[in-house]
């Protein structure tokens, strides 16, 4: 007997100061997801030169931590919106699940 087991993949574009952050996360049909994959990249300038910043990784919502994290340079503060963007995010899902 074949079992088809069906996902559902959930992306979104936020912004987190100003710097446009990609949000995706994939989760069994009738469940929540467990994790959420974040990517973030922009320029800008510091004391007068175009620097390039990128960062990614997974945020777990279980536990609330943050893994495979790669960043170059974002200012601590990015780190904490970025938490809130994506709780929201889990929200907005949990919440059209619910209805």
């Amino acid at each position: 007997m074949m079992v088809i087991n069906y996902s559902i993949l959930a992306r979104s574009e936020e912004q987190v100061q100003g710097i446009n952050v990609s949000l995706s996360t994939e989760f069994e049909e009738g469940g929540l997801p467990a994790s959420v994959t974040f990517n973030a990249s922009t320029n800008i300038v510091v004391n007068g030169q175009d620097v390039y910043m990128s960062m990614g990784g997974d945020y777990n919502l279980e536990f609330g931590l943050f893994s495979g994290l790669s960043n170059s340079s974002f200012p601590a503060s990015f780190i904490v919106e970025l938490e809130n963007k994506i709780k929201e995010f889990f929200d907005s899902i949990k919440a059209s699940r619910e209805s």
